[in-house]
C-alpha cells in the first residue's frame, strides 16, 4: 500500500500504471530490492517513460501514476483517454 490509504481501486490503477511503465521501458521503474522499490515509489516518485513513446501513451501512464489517490484518474476516466 502507498501512504495511509486502504487497498482498493485507486491502488489497482497505480499498479496498472507501474505495469504499463515496465512494459514501455523494459524494466521496473525502480529495479532494486522489493522493499527499496516500494519506498522509492511511495516517497520519491517514478522515472519518466522514454520519449520514444507517444505523448498520448506517456500521458495515459502518468495519469495512472499520480501519487495522491484522490487526484489519480479513475478507471472510467482512463477508459475515455485519447490513448485508448
Amino acid at each position: 500500500m502507498l501512504g495511509d490509504g486502504e487497498y482498493g481501486l485507486p491502488l489497482d490503477i497505480f499498479s496498472f500504471g507501474i505495469f504499463a511503465h515496465e512494459l514501455a521501458n523494459g524494466k521496473p521503474p525502480a529495479q532494486e530490492t522489493k522493499a527499496h522499490t516500494f519506498f522509492k515509489l511511495s516517497v520519491g516518485g517514478i522515472s519518466p517513460i522514454d520519449k520514444k513513446w507517444s505523448d498520448r501513451f506517456r500521458d495515459f501512464v502518468e495519469k495512472s501514476l499520480i501519487k495522491e489517490p484522490t487526484l489519480r484518474w479513475t478507471a472510467e476516466e482512463l477508459l475515455k483517454h485519447d490513448f485508448l
